[in-house]
């Protein structure tokens, strides 16, 4: 399979530094578009995104780490960070994600659920995630 565009969902919060070079490798080796997300949740709800950065901070830092010879397109979208991230790969035709995931367990998990999760089972697309320290 031919993969012409990768999503790559990132958040304000958390290390997303590995996952950035991962999505970055990828795209390179594969001469592949890079899509970078950032959902803001107006409700707070979902615990994906924190939003302790802004938009264009969190897109500065992934520009700063992405290769110049990969197409990067940055892209904002408002709502539930999973359902918008199951979104983004439909409307823009995503044919990989590439993402963090913060690994919450117990409590934490029932409360906050897992975005990655969500994205894993319903996107329709590989998912490769990476673990990211808070």
């Amino acid at each position: 399979m031919e993969y012409e565009r990768i999503l790559l969902p990132v958040a304000g919060d958390g290390d997303v530094d590995p996952v950035v070079d991962h999505a970055d490798s990828l795209a390179a080796a594969l001469d592949a578009e890079l899509l970078a997300l950032h959902v803001v949740d107006p409700d707070g709800a979902g615990g994906a995104t924190g939003d302790a950065r802004g938009p264009e901070a969190v897109f500065e830092a992934v520009a700063d780490r992405v290769d110049e010879t990969v197409s990067m397109r940055r892209v904002t979208a408002e709502g539930d960070p999973g359902e918008s991230i199951v979104d983004a790969v439909r409307d823009w035709e995503c044919e990989f994600v590439v993402m963090g995931t913060h690994n919450r367990q117990g409590i934490d998990r029932l409360v906050t659920g897992s975005v990655a999760e969500h994205v894993t089972r319903t996107a329709g697309v590989p998912v490769t995630t990476i673990a990211v320290d808070d």
